[in-house]
């Protein structure tokens, strides 16, 4: 079993997460799941890259959304910029 991506960066370990994206035209979208009526959408991110994988595999939503590692500060990075919405 594959566990999690760790790398020392900058003297500490940063962990790899998961998501679901694919590439537009202005750029990468990420998934974004219904929770509640009319919300804008959660982000399912995951620790482990086969259960993102399962999930894609489950949602069966297209050949052109893929598994997407990010480390944490990436991740935070996109939701504090251009994702800030989700």
């Amino acid at each position: 079993m594959h566990t999690n991506t760790t790398t020392l960066y900058a003297g500490r370990h940063a962990t790899s997460q998961y998501v679901i994206a694919r590439h537009e035209k202005g750029g990468l979208e990420l998934l974004r799941i219904s929770v509640e009526a009319g919300d804008e959408g959660a982000l399912p991110v995951f620790s482990f890259e086969e259960l993102a994988k399962e999930f894609l595999r489950c949602g069966n939503l297209g050949p052109e959304w893929y598994v997407r590692e990010f480390y944490n500060g990436e991740l935070i990075s996109l939701l504090l910029g251009p994702f800030a919405d989700i």
